[in-house]
């Protein structure tokens, strides 16, 4: 497994994942263009063959504060540090873009913890 920044051609594969954590509420829907226009904002976790497994989107408040979003993993790949290395590369591109705050709201304390 490995990480990059998505592309427009990972919308589809990104909508996905995220929709399958819209209906338990965990978390907020994103539409295909949204995803597209914003695709230079996610990171995603590939695996060996190619599929994504896991996504993050990193949304810009303020020159210097940044939230951590849509931090979705395949269930099939939960577990496995996917997660943990979406959180450390959002961390590393924030940095890189000069915020001194990053943030996430979540229903799951733990994980961030």
């Amino acid at each position: 497994m490995h990480t990059r920044k998505a592309t427009a051609f990972d919308a589809a594969e990104v909508k996905e994942l995220i929709d399958s954590y819209v209906q338990s509420g965990l978390l907020l829907a994103r539409t295909e263009e949204f995803i597209v226009s914003n695709a230079h904002h996610f990171i995603v976790a590939v695996d060996d063959n190619r599929r994504i497994v896991g996504c993050v989107h990193l949304d810009e408040y303020a020159p210097s504060l940044a939230e951590l979003r849509s931090l979705a993993v395949a269930p099939n790949t939960q577990g496995k540090g996917v997660g943990r290395t979406l959180v450390d590369g959002t961390e590393r591109f924030a940095r890189s873009r000069g915020y001194a705050t990053l943030f996430a709201v979540s229903n799951d304390d733990a994980f961030f913890r």
